[in-house]
Protein backbone atom coordinates (compact mmCIF):
# COMPACT_ATOMS: atom_id res chain seq x y z
CA UNK A 1 0.00 0.00 0.00
CA UNK A 2 0.55 3.47 -0.12
CA UNK A 3 1.74 4.29 3.38
CA UNK A 4 4.07 1.14 3.05
CA UNK A 5 5.92 2.46 0.04
CA UNK A 6 6.04 6.32 1.90
CA UNK A 7 7.81 4.08 5.24
CA UNK A 8 10.21 2.06 3.01
CA UNK A 9 11.57 5.07 0.70
CA UNK A 10 13.67 6.75 3.52
CA UNK A 11 15.53 3.57 3.63
CA UNK A 12 16.30 2.60 0.46
CA UNK A 13 19.59 4.02 -1.52
CA UNK A 14 20.38 4.08 -5.39
CA UNK A 15 23.48 2.72 -6.30
CA UNK A 16 25.46 3.19 -8.89
CA UNK A 17 28.37 0.53 -10.68
CA UNK A 18 30.24 1.71 -13.63
CA UNK A 19 31.15 -1.21 -16.72
CA UNK A 20 32.77 -4.08 -15.00
CA UNK A 21 31.95 -3.09 -11.30
CA UNK A 22 30.72 -6.38 -9.28
CA UNK A 23 27.68 -5.42 -7.37
CA UNK A 24 27.23 -9.11 -5.40
CA UNK A 25 29.54 -11.87 -5.50
CA UNK A 26 28.72 -15.03 -5.22
CA UNK A 27 29.27 -17.09 -1.62
CA UNK A 28 28.98 -13.43 0.12
CA UNK A 29 27.19 -12.26 2.85
CA UNK A 30 23.90 -10.13 1.85
CA UNK A 31 20.95 -9.30 3.25
CA UNK A 32 19.31 -6.33 0.57
CA UNK A 33 18.10 -6.93 -3.02
CA UNK A 34 18.29 -4.71 -5.89
CA UNK A 35 16.20 -3.27 -8.18
CA UNK A 36 17.21 -2.38 -11.56
CA UNK A 37 16.97 0.89 -12.75
CA UNK A 38 18.60 1.17 -15.62
CA UNK A 39 21.49 -0.57 -17.52
CA UNK A 40 22.56 -3.91 -17.98
CA UNK A 41 24.15 -6.94 -15.89
CA UNK A 42 25.46 -10.54 -16.25
CA UNK A 43 24.82 -12.96 -13.68
CA UNK A 44 27.64 -15.45 -13.12
CA UNK A 45 27.24 -18.80 -11.21
CA UNK A 46 30.59 -20.74 -10.71
CA UNK A 47 32.08 -18.44 -13.04
CA UNK A 48 29.81 -19.39 -15.72
CA UNK A 49 27.40 -16.98 -17.42
CA UNK A 50 24.07 -18.18 -16.48
CA UNK A 51 21.99 -14.86 -17.61
CA UNK A 52 21.03 -11.16 -17.61
CA UNK A 53 19.44 -8.78 -16.13
CA UNK A 54 17.79 -5.12 -17.20
CA UNK A 55 16.22 -2.15 -16.41
CA UNK A 56 13.02 -3.50 -14.54
CA UNK A 57 14.67 -6.31 -12.99
CA UNK A 58 15.44 -7.59 -9.64
CA UNK A 59 17.95 -9.53 -7.53
CA UNK A 60 19.71 -10.23 -4.61
CA UNK A 61 16.26 -11.65 -2.79
CA UNK A 62 17.30 -14.63 -1.82
CA UNK A 63 19.63 -13.23 0.08
CA UNK A 64 17.61 -10.41 1.76
CA UNK A 65 14.44 -12.88 2.19
CA UNK A 66 16.16 -16.16 3.61
CA UNK A 67 19.54 -14.98 5.15
CA UNK A 68 21.23 -17.11 2.79
CA UNK A 69 24.78 -15.90 1.25
CA UNK A 70 24.83 -15.02 -2.36
CA UNK A 71 24.09 -17.41 -4.57
CA UNK A 72 25.68 -15.55 -7.98
CA UNK A 73 28.27 -12.97 -8.82
CA UNK A 74 26.30 -10.10 -10.55
CA UNK A 75 28.36 -7.80 -12.81
CA UNK A 76 27.39 -4.34 -14.56
CA UNK A 77 27.88 -4.78 -18.40
CA UNK A 78 27.35 -1.04 -18.57
CA UNK A 79 26.47 2.02 -16.22
CA UNK A 80 23.50 0.76 -13.76
CA UNK A 81 21.73 2.62 -11.73
CA UNK A 82 20.21 0.23 -8.71
CA UNK A 83 17.73 0.94 -5.63
CA UNK A 84 19.11 -1.08 -2.69
CA UNK A 85 16.57 -2.07 -0.23
CA UNK A 86 17.63 -4.20 2.98
CA UNK A 87 16.37 -6.63 5.49
CA UNK A 88 16.08 -3.48 7.84
CA UNK A 89 13.80 -1.64 5.62
CA UNK A 90 11.76 -4.31 4.26
CA UNK A 91 10.99 -6.44 7.48
CA UNK A 92 8.44 -4.54 9.18
CA UNK A 93 6.25 -4.34 5.86
CA UNK A 94 6.72 -7.98 5.71
CA UNK A 95 5.75 -8.76 9.54
CA UNK A 96 2.56 -6.29 9.29
CA UNK A 97 1.43 -7.82 5.98
CA UNK A 98 2.14 -11.51 5.56
CA UNK A 99 0.13 -12.45 2.96
CA UNK A 100 2.87 -10.73 0.90
CA UNK A 101 5.44 -13.73 1.87
CA UNK A 102 2.76 -15.90 -0.39
CA UNK A 103 3.80 -13.84 -4.19
CA UNK A 104 7.89 -13.40 -2.80
CA UNK A 105 8.01 -17.57 -2.04
CA UNK A 106 6.52 -17.86 -5.24
CA UNK A 107 8.94 -15.70 -7.32
CA UNK A 108 11.65 -17.04 -5.38
CA UNK A 109 10.62 -20.50 -6.32
CA UNK A 110 10.25 -19.67 -9.87
CA UNK A 111 14.04 -18.24 -9.76
CA UNK A 112 15.01 -21.57 -8.16
CA UNK A 113 13.62 -23.64 -10.18
CA UNK A 114 15.63 -21.89 -13.32
CA UNK A 115 19.03 -21.96 -11.61
CA UNK A 116 19.09 -25.22 -9.50
CA UNK A 117 19.29 -28.59 -10.61
CA UNK A 118 16.64 -30.92 -9.97
CA UNK A 119 18.80 -32.84 -7.07
CA UNK A 120 19.12 -29.24 -5.30
CA UNK A 121 15.66 -28.34 -5.74
CA UNK A 122 14.59 -31.66 -3.52
CA UNK A 123 16.51 -30.48 -1.19
CA UNK A 124 15.95 -26.93 -0.83
CA UNK A 125 12.23 -28.52 -0.93
CA UNK A 126 13.21 -31.83 1.92
CA UNK A 127 10.10 -33.03 3.36
CA UNK A 128 7.68 -30.09 2.32
CA UNK A 129 5.38 -31.26 -0.12
CA UNK A 130 6.37 -28.53 -2.97
CA UNK A 131 9.06 -25.91 -3.21
CA UNK A 132 6.66 -23.21 -2.68
CA UNK A 133 5.65 -24.38 0.89
CA UNK A 134 9.30 -24.48 1.66
CA UNK A 135 10.12 -21.28 0.79
CA UNK A 136 7.39 -20.01 2.62
CA UNK A 137 7.80 -21.64 5.87
CA UNK A 138 11.60 -20.55 5.67
CA UNK A 139 10.93 -16.92 4.83
CA UNK A 140 8.16 -16.99 7.80
CA UNK A 141 10.59 -18.01 10.35
CA UNK A 142 13.71 -15.78 8.78
CA UNK A 143 10.84 -13.00 9.44
CA UNK A 144 9.87 -13.93 13.45
CA UNK A 145 5.90 -14.72 11.35
CA UNK A 146 4.57 -17.63 12.87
Amino acid sequence: GEEDLDALVPHVRLRVYGRGETVVRQGEEGDSLFINLSGNLEVFVDGLTVGSLSGGDFFGEMSLLTGEKRRATVTAVDEVRLIEISKGAIGPIIRSHPSVLEGLSSALGDRLQKILTAQQVRKVADEASSLHEALLRKLMRFFGIS
